[in-house]
């Protein structure tokens, strides 16, 4: 049996990704009319791990947290964010990895309500948007702009995401000083301004994509060996 996709992913985040691969196998270049082919690769290897001998550690892996993932039904975050991390490796694009390992920061986060006071603020407003809006006939185009501002005042209700994100990597990595929550921050504004912009400097996007990428399996890692995910009072 073809095993779901988070688990792949997750024995490659427990062995600190030596399963993925990240480089093309192949290369073949047509080097004359008479379809003769030359083969030139050049592969970077970080560190070299030989894998025969560490099928108990797999196993153990797979044992550890596959049956809690499945019996679950809140885990649904965490596998989505394991598929996002992982299928991250295999795209060409780094914009698109980039933006696929922050959409497993944001896969993780989970909504909470904004202070009393802010609650308080927008409990007001929606009162006094109900009270315009009846005045109004429900088939105009004010009572239909007024609609969709009501439900807006209903998402700003909770917690901004960027304030998701920072508790989700303090309560990922408690021991962390809060350097980690500071630069997801940073990083999820850069994603922002390639969302809105179209573009990074090629070299800020590089080393961006390094460090989401160092950060998210350091949340992964934190929620995975905590097994406090999701937090019982979300």
């Amino acid at each position: 049996m073809i095993p779901s996709p988070w688990k792949i992913r997750l024995v490659n985040l427990r062995l600190r990704d030596y399963l993925t691969p990240v480089a093309p196998l192949q290369i073949a270049l047509v080097a004359g009319s008479n379809r003769q082919f030359a083969n030139a690769t050049t592969v970077s290897v970080r560190e070299r791990l030989d894998l025969t001998n560490r099928r108990q550690e797999i196993n153990d892996v797979m044992k550890e947290f596959s049956t809690t993932l499945d019996d679950d039904p809140e885990s649904a975050r965490l596998q989505t964010a394991l598929e996002l991390y992982g299928t991250h490796f295999s795209e060409r694009d780094a914009k698109t990895r980039f933006l696929l390992l922050i959409m497993a920061l944001e896969a993780l986060t989970i909504p909470t309500e904004r202070p009393e006071i802010a609650r308080t603020l927008l409990d007001r407003f929606h009162a006094e948007l109900r009270d315009v809006r009846q005045q109004l006939s429900p088939d105009s185009h004010d009572a239909a702009a007024l609609d969709a501002l009501e439900r807006e005042l209903f998402f700003r209700r909770q917690d901004s995401i960027r304030s998701q994100i920072r508790k989700l990597v303090q309560r990922a990595v408690p021991n962390d000083p809060g350097s980690l929550a500071r630069r997801a921050l940073e990083l999820y504004d850069k994603r922002s301004t390639l969302v809105h912009e179209g573009k990074l400097p090629a070299s800020g996007l590089r080393a961006a994509e390094e460090e989401t990428r160092r950060i998210v399996a350091s949340v992964l890692c934190g929620l995975l060996n905590s097994r406090s995910y999701p937090p019982e009072h979300a």
